[in-house]
C-alpha cells in the first residue's frame, strides 16, 4: 500500500463508501422533497422511509432500503479504516523520503476527514433519524 497506486486503490474504497451512502440516504431525501420540511419533522419520523422512494420500487425497494441503512454504518466505519491505513501508509513512506508516495497517501486522510466530518453534522443526524424510523 506504499505506493501511489495503493493510494488510488484506498481512496477509491472510501469513494465507493460515500457514493452508496449518497445514491441510498442523501438522493431518496432529496427526490421525494424532504428537503421542504423541517429537520425535526423528518428525524421525528412523520415521513416513514419504507413508503417512500426507494422502498416503493418493485422487487428490489426493500433491498435499497436496507443497503441505505447499512451504509450509515458502514460507510464512516470504512472512512475511519482508510484513514489509519493510508495515514500509516503515509508516515511509512515519509521515512523512505518518497515523498509522492507520502503526499498522495496524505491527501486521502485529508478526503476521509473531511467527508468522516460530514457523520457528526446535524442534518446527518436527521438522515439518520429519518431512515431508522
Amino acid at each position: 500500500m506504499t505506493t501511489v497506486r495503493g493510494a488510488v486503490w484506498l481512496g477509491g474504497v472510501a469513494l465507493a463508501g460515500v457514493v452508496v451512502y449518497a445514491a441510498l440516504v442523501v438522493l431518496p431525501y432529496v427526490v421525494n422533497g424532504l428537503d421542504r420540511f423541517p429537520l425535526g419533522d423528518v428525524a421525528g419520523g412523520q415521513h416513514d422511509p419504507k413508503d417512500l422512494w426507494p422502498a416503493t420500487v418493485p422487487y428490489v425497494g426493500g433491498w435499497l432500503h436496507l443497503f441505505g441503512v447499512l451504509s450509515m454504518a458502514f460507510a464512516p466505519v470504512t472512512l475511519v479504516c482508510v484513514v489509519f491505513a493510508s495515514g500509516f501508509a503515509s508516515v511509512w513512506a515519509g521515512t523512505r523520503r518518497a515523498w509522492r508516495v507520502a503526499g498522495a497517501h496524505a491527501v486521502v486522510v485529508l478526503g476521509c476527514g473531511a467527508a468522516t466530518a460530514w457523520f457528526v453534522t446535524p442534518f446527518a443526524g436527521a438522515l439518520v433519524g429519518w431512515q431508522l424510523d
